[in-house]
């Protein structure tokens, strides 16, 4: 199964709220909840820039693996979004505007629980193929 719908943003400080009112809404509509974002390069980065600096914001950034805070001053490079509705990995999507984003329910997809594949050397440009392995945790709602 795939559902896909798309969303706006429109205030770059509270695109965590946008974003997790707009997992409410996806899952009110199809009763399932979405497991990919798709956003254009621009958008993560500001999601990203918003974490880093921005201290409401910052608190919510953890390992993806031991849910530990980042340190302050360390790069936000965030790759998943989680609340207590659902976990959801991101997805580059270059053809979305900025500040639209579209949440995805896939029930097919090998790259979300798979290692990322082998790719040449020489193919990579520099800061291209970094494991992020950040998330930024919902923690407002999930109390």
């Amino acid at each position: 199964m795939f559902f896909k719908k798309e969303y706006t943003i429109n205030e770059w400080t509270k695109w965590d709220s946008t974003v997790f009112d707009a997992i409410k809404n996806f899952y009110d509509t199809f009763t399932l909840k979405p497991n990919i974002i798709q956003a254009n390069e621009h958008t993560f980065s500001q999601f990203d820039f918003l974490s880093d600096v921005r201290i409401e914001k910052r608190q919510n950034v953890v390992n993806k693996e031991t849910n530990e805070k980042i340190p302050q001053g360390k790069e936000v490079n965030l790759d998943c979004y989680s609340c207590k509705l659902a976990d959801i990995d991101f997805a580059i999507d270059n053809k979305l505007q900025d500040k639209s984003f579209c949440l995805i329910y896939d029930d097919d997809v090998e790259w979300i629980s798979s290692e990322m594949p082998d790719v040449p050397e020489e193919e990579i440009e520099e800061d291209e193929f970094k494991s992020k392995k950040i998330k930024f945790a919902d923690f407002e709602c999930l109390k």
